[in-house]
């Protein structure tokens, strides 16, 4: 009985005990310095130039404006050409300045508002676990001989790719395109995601090539595509003989077989492994567009229905990565921890897609929405 009288006093006192440690949390996080190098995303090509987050002093004053900062209040940080870096900030639109107030252009996620996001994103993840489960299971049907690439097929090709889930996010009106190709999405979640993942497009003539990539896997791969994407590209879709300077940079990364081939997962627009991927891309761009709280999400957070939605889908998808992850459905290739490491590992994150590009893509949903109204 002593017990029983006892136990609503235990459960309580466990709440309020949890409330604190998420208050604690929170505040911890607020007042924490943000690396910004480290899990910046955005989205479409034409966003914020990621290549100034990596020097220190920048981040300082990065941090320094996520509520908003004015020169006098900058000037106190005692950085070399305080004046320079903000304009170069500026034109590298990481920063904006409202009158007298330099603030970000980006939304930064954090404290409670990050507790929140997790809560949706989890939420989210089990909903779409069932669906996710069927899509792993026929990409590994159709990937018979190529199950290295499974990981990237899934992420890159079906929950994040650029011609078929972005396509049909913009067709069902959950992102704006006119902000996706003006200037993009970007934003920061901290704490980061540990299955933050993303994906780079390469282009080369009506050809496209998907890279998945992590905070791990990032440095080398962006050393080897930087001046040889192209060249990947071409040859894996000419099939051409490669040139002894290109084979003796791609050796190291695993990108040449056992006979002195270029190996990379190519497939062609209109084959049937490609509308296969298409149809599991937009149902996957379907079913998690309908999943997404995006009203909620939206006042709490105090950003726009398509900022928000933005956000949610990407730690949605994350979450999804780590429940299929843990159920070793879709293991995590470890390349994408340690790249350094695992170096020889790196062909396993790349596709080719021949007769695609930005272009094409742009007339096919002119064309698509054209057909709607």
């Amino acid at each position: 009985m002593t017990r029983r009288k006892h136990l609503p006093l235990i459960r309580i006192a466990l709440i309020i005990a949890s409330l604190t440690l998420i208050q604690f949390f929170s505040c911890a996080q607020d007042n924490a310095l943000i690396d910004f190098s480290q899990g910046f995303i955005g989205v479409s090509g034409n966003g914020p130039d990621q290549s100034l987050l990596y020097n220190k002093e920048n981040n300082l004053i990065l941090n320094h404006c996520i509520e908003g900062a004015t020169l006098p209040e900058l000037r106190k940080l005692k950085l070399p050409q305080i004046e320079q870096r903000l304009e170069e900030l500026s034109r590298g639109k990481l920063l904006l300045r409202e009158g007298d107030t330099y603030r970000l252009t980006f939304p930064v996620i954090r404290g409670s508002d990050r507790v929140f996001l997790l809560n949706e994103a989890e939420q989210t993840a089990e909903k779409m676990l069932p669906a996710m489960r069927h899509i792993v299971q026929e990409l590994k049907e159709e990937l018979k001989g190529e199950k290295e690439s499974l990981y990237h097929i899934t992420w890159s090709v079906v929950m994040d790719s650029a011609m078929f889930t972005w396509l049909k996010l913009l067709l069902d009106g959950h992102v704006n395109p006119l902000i996706l190709i003006s200037q993009g999405y970007s934003f920061y979640v901290f704490p980061v995601n540990q299955f933050q993942a993303g994906t780079n497009f390469y282009e080369w003539e009506e050809n496209m090539m998907a890279v998945s990539h992590s905070q791990g896997a990032m440095e080398h791969i962006n050393r080897l595509m930087g001046p040889y994407g192209s060249e990947i590209i071409r040859n894996a879709v000419a099939q051409a003989p490669l040139e002894p300077e290109l084979k003796d940079a791609l050796l190291p990364y695993g990108f040449i077989d056992n006979q002195e081939k270029l190996r990379v997962l190519t497939y062609e627009k209109g084959s049937p492994r490609y509308n296969l991927f298409k149809q599991l891309g937009e149902q996957y761009a379907s079913e998690i567009g309908k999943a997404i709280d995006t009203e909620a999400l939206s006042t709490r957070l105090k950003l726009t229905t398509d900022q928000s939605f933005v956000i949610a889908f990407h730690e949605a998808s994350w979450e999804i990565l780590k429940l299929l992850h843990q159920e070793e459905i879709l293991p995590r290739p470890p390349v994408l921890v340690q790249q350094k490491a695992q170096l020889d590992q790196s062909y396993k994150l790349v596709s080719t897609l021949k007769g695609e590009s930005s272009a094409t893509l742009m007339m096919q949903f002119q064309d698509l929405l054209s057909k709607r109204k």
